[in-house]
């Protein structure tokens, strides 16, 4: 049974025997350390603090096998008998082709963080340890996990493991991995990397930029620029043809026109890899102090997790999703916040994780005070139990929490609170077809605004980037809306942004929804505290006249309550007016009216609806009116 690992030092090392390896307590279960070379390895320096050592005891006789190794790629066994020690021997030798890692263990152990670590204190930097035990974990198939053991480990820089390995193989590559159970406290500030270019060339719906020089850029940069989609990167550099291949294409065509492109910096860098399977980091604290950003993803992937994990003061990037991008990526049970959260919202540049493909779950997260928390490009995205708050300060402008950048979110956003921020739908990754932009449920959601919020400050925002884009398939229902400091702060749930701009980059351009090609539109069901107008579609209104001011016409007013500034483009029901009984069987004969809304018979707007009789009548109306499209059968 093995008893542990230790190190020739370290501050928080166990006490060391009297005896050393020569004449070992073969009969207790401590730690073994010696500080002379007395009975090591031949040539090994033992004041260099590098020799690991374990004793593995067997299982009768006291027997005690022991097993040294330097981290260069050396290993010793040496067996003691009946209290004899016998000779060092050694059984590997470490060479290019056999070997990714400067480590080895012996039978039956994990991969565990103190085989690579030559301090206990959190201040040292151990960023070189820290990468090689990354590397066991890339190229070894032997092992699924690295255990961090709840240590709390110093780095500085970014490790990238990419680079420390070379490529890997397939098998590797889809090989499980599971980082989990410490800490990783950054220990160096990190600088974002820009490079400016004046004279880059867009076209809509196209993925490639065309610019001069473009071989000082360099693939996972980002992007930055009105034209293009929040959070695109490179995802490679043409020198010969000087253009870029984006993640996403741009939504507008335009030449020489200005970027930047940001090199922002990760803690984990597994960009340099093309593609890779099966990755979960858990149960983790980032301490990152802004100083770094959290991780860079490979090119390409399937299946990665990020469960249980604290990321505080992340530098502008948490999770950069770079190249074709990786699916499913899970997100559950995760704190964090940025550098910048005693910004201004509007004033923020952070965003915790950009999404690039489909089939994504955020689940159980409070990821807060970034100026966007998610940026979803792919579609169908459950995302559920989160807890967004972007914090207070008067006057304040307020930004999405999450951002659906795909026509076709396909997104449930189900129980979440949303605290002085909103939901934004836009149509900026697919902006050069002409599907419509929609397919979201909206449900059971808690939506808050404090009083410094600015009162057109909306929950739920449609933004589209093109000209008459169709909407439709979005769902609003049974969520509560309020301002729980009181007063009628906030004018309405929701907003129809027209301006093809967002942040600091800023366009001319106007955009616009086509109103007669509107489908499925549903806000119903919701409760409203402290709302100035309320939201509902289908919209039923009341029109009544009482004995002796009868008439044929009752006009319906519906403005300041459809979405999104829509007009009634169907009528839903109508009721009937009872008028009289037949003399013979005494029953009721109700009379219905004739239907008009938009600009027909002297109504002036597509808010107004009037029921017309052709007699006078008294009593109610309730006349349900709808801002999409009557569906033929």
């Amino acid at each position: 049974m093995a008893d542990g690992w230790g190190v020739t030092s370290g501050t928080n090392a166990p006490s060391i025997p009297s005896d050393n390896l020569d004449n070992p307590d073969i009969t207790s279960g401590a730690w073994r350390y010696t500080s002379s070379a007395t009975g090591l390895p031949s040539g090994h320096a033992a004041s260099s603090g590098t020799l690991v050592v374990t004793r593995e005891d067997s299982a009768s006789g006291g027997n005690a096998r022991y097993i040294a190794h330097d981290r260069a790629g050396r290993m010793w066994n040496r067996v003691v008998e009946a209290g004899a020690a016998g000779a060092w021997e050694e059984i590997y030798t470490a060479s290019s082709e056999t070997i990714a890692a400067p480590y080895m263990l012996p039978e039956y152990r994990g991969l565990k963080i103190s085989e690579f670590l030559t301090s206990d204190d959190p201040a040292v930097d151990q960023s070189a340890e820290v990468l090689n035990a990354l590397a066991a974990l890339m190229t070894d198939m032997r092992y699924t996990g690295l255990d961090f053991e709840g240590r709390n480990v110093g780095v500085s820089g970014v490790l990238d493991v990419a680079a420390k390995t070379g490529p890997i193989s397939t098998s590797l590559e889809d090989k499980n991995r599971w980082l989990h159970n410490g800490q990783i406290t950054a220990l160096t500030a990190q600088s974002v990397t820009t490079v400016q270019k004046s004279t880059v060339d867009f076209v809509m719906g196209s993925t490639t930029a065309a610019m001069a020089n473009a071989g000082s850029l360099a693939a996972g940069m980002s992007v930055e620029s009105a034209y293009v989609p929040r959070c695109t990167y490179i995802v490679s550099v043409d020198t010969v043809n000087d253009t870029i291949e984006m993640s996403m294409p741009a939504w507008h065509s335009i030449t020489n026109t200005t970027v930047d492109f940001k090199e922002y910096p990760t803690l984990l860098d597994l960009s340099g890899y093309d593609r890779l399977k099966n990755f979960t980091f858990s149960d983790f604290h980032f301490e990152l102090d802004g100083k770094i950003g959290l991780c860079r993803l490979p090119k390409q992937g399937a299946r990665f997790k990020f469960s249980r994990l604290q990321a505080w003061n992340v530098l502008e990037r948490g999770v950069i999703d770079w190249g074709v991008g990786v699916t499913p990526i899970i997100f559950e049970q995760i704190f964090a916040d940025p550098h910048d959260n005693g910004s201004d919202p509007g004033d923020r540049t952070s965003v915790f994780a950009n999404i690039n493909r489909n089939d994504n779950k955020i689940r159980f997260n409070q990821v807060q005070r970034f100026r966007h928390a998610w940026v979803v490009h792919g579609g169908s995205t459950v995302y559920v139990g989160n807890h967004d708050w972007q914090g207070k300060s008067t006057g304040s402008t307020r930004t999405a929490c999450v951002v659906f950048t795909d026509k076709n979110a396909g997104a449930a956003v189900v129980a979440n609170e949303i605290d002085n921020s909103y939901i934004e739908l836009t149509d900026e990754s697919a902006s050069g077809d002409s599907n419509r932009l929609g397919d979201i449920t909206i449900v059971g959601n808690k939506f808050t605004m404090g009083n410094e919020a600015a009162a057109d400050v909306a929950w739920i925002e449609l933004h589209p980037f093109t000209q008459n884009r169709k909407i439709g398939g979005i769902f609003v229902s049974d969520n509560l809306f309020r301002n729980p400091e009181g007063g009628q702060v906030t004018t309405r749930v929701e907003k129809l942004n027209t301006n093809a701009t967002y942040g600091n980059y800023v366009t001319n351009i106007t955009s616009s929804i086509d109103e007669n090609d509107v489908e499925k539109v549903v806000f119903k069901d919701n409760e409203f505290t402290s709302i100035t107008y309320e939201t509902h579609n289908p919209m039923t209104a009341l029109e009544s006249r009482d004995p002796g001011s009868g008439g044929t016409n009752f006009n319906f007013n519906y403005t300041n309550y459809l979405p999104f500034g829509l007009g009634i483009k169907s009528i839903k029901a109508c009721s009937a007016v009872r008028v009289s009984e037949d003399n013979v069987n005494k029953d009721p004969l109700y009379l219905y009216p004739r239907i008009t809304y938009g600009t027909a018979d002297g109504l002036t707007s597509d808010l107004h609806a009037r029921a017309q009789f052709s007699q006078n009548v008294i009593g109610e109306v309730y006349l349900t009116v709808d801002v999409g499209k009557m569906i033929e059968a």
